[in-house]
């Protein structure tokens, strides 16, 4: 079920069933309680729905049976959220550039090659992906 949102997995639906009002689920790491601040809300309100608090073993500051925890919950869910965004589009920016790089380097390279040659370029037979061209 990978790639599946969490509360939409039948182990969480399991979960869900056992949780009784008073009980407190914990959790290890805030990061694997949901993809984005949507999928963490749902989580919450979920298990709030159930009158069951929410804890975690790395962020001792997690706890949504108190209105503080619950804020600070939401907080840091979506600066996680930005965070990863952020990370995704410089990482982004940095392969279009990586690209754009490379590309420009082969051209030159060719060019250069080519000047009284005759015959694919050293640099076309380093980079193909025919075995049989390879060094």
């Amino acid at each position: 079920m990978v790639g599946q949102c969490p509360h939409c997995r039948p182990e969480w639906q399991d979960c869900l069933d056992h949780l009784q009002p008073g009980n407190i689920l914990v959790v290890n790491d805030l990061s694997r309680l949901g993809r984005n601040t949507a999928d963490g809300a749902n989580i919450v309100k979920a298990v709030a729905d159930r009158h069951v608090g929410l804890r975690s073993l790395t962020e001792m500051w997690l706890d949504t049976t108190t209105s503080h925890g619950l804020l600070v919950f939401h907080f840091f869910s979506a600066t996680a959220e930005y965070e990863r965004n952020r990370l995704r589009e410089r990482t982004m920016a940095d392969i279009a550039k990586a690209i754009e790089v490379s590309e420009a380097t082969v051209v030159r390279e060719l060019a250069r090659q080519r000047k009284g040659s005759a015959g694919p370029p050293r640099l076309a037979l380093r980079v193909t992906v025919n075995p049989a061209l390879q060094n």
